[in-house]
């Protein structure tokens, strides 16, 4: 970013007296070209005040392009997702907006997303074995899908998953 400019360092224009004197412009025109400086500089000015605080700002600045940046990414990955559907009967890490129908008819285990990010979802059903569902869900660590044919409904709220 270039250095701020101040109106002390810029060029200097001609006065109303001094134009007069140099020009044969009528008294209206001198007016205008005066008005129209002292608008430029009005806008200089303002300009200078935003590349300051750009400048002393510029971290937090890049700091916020990377955080739109990776929510524009999260949504259009969410516009065009759809639940993932996952048939399983072995043990599991599931992703993200999955909907896993377990089909085991020993224990398994389906472990919750590792790094979750806040709105995560996942659905769990069970059609036959146990369930055990690895992670703390709304403060219970590792619990159990123990009746057959009943699902959940997990969400991450950005501290915790959380059953629906």
């Amino acid at each position: 970013m270039a250095d701020p400019r101040s109106s002390a360092t810029r060029r200097a224009f001609l006065s109303y007296s001094h134009l007069r004197e140099l020009t044969e412009w009528p008294a209206l025109m001198l007016e205008d070209y005066q008005g129209i400086q002292q608008d430029f500089n009005f806008t200089a000015d303002e300009l200078d005040d935003i590349d300051i605080r750009v400048t002393e700002n510029e971290a937090d600045i890049i700091v916020l392009q990377q955080e739109v940046i990776d929510i524009k990414l999260r949504l259009d990955a969410l516009e065009y997702l759809v639940f993932n559907i996952v048939n399983t009967t072995v043990d599991l890490i599931v992703d993200e907006f999955s909907m896993v129908i377990c089909r085991n008819a020993i224990p398994i285990n389906i472990t919750l997303k590792l790094i979750p990010v806040t709105g995560d979802e996942i659905h769990v059903k069970r059609t036959d074995g146990q369930i055990n569902i690895i992670g703390v869900v709304d403060g219970v660590a590792d619990p159990v899908l123990n009746l057959k044919n009943w699902n959940a409904h997990y969400v991450f709220n950005g501290i915790d998953w959380s059953g629906l």
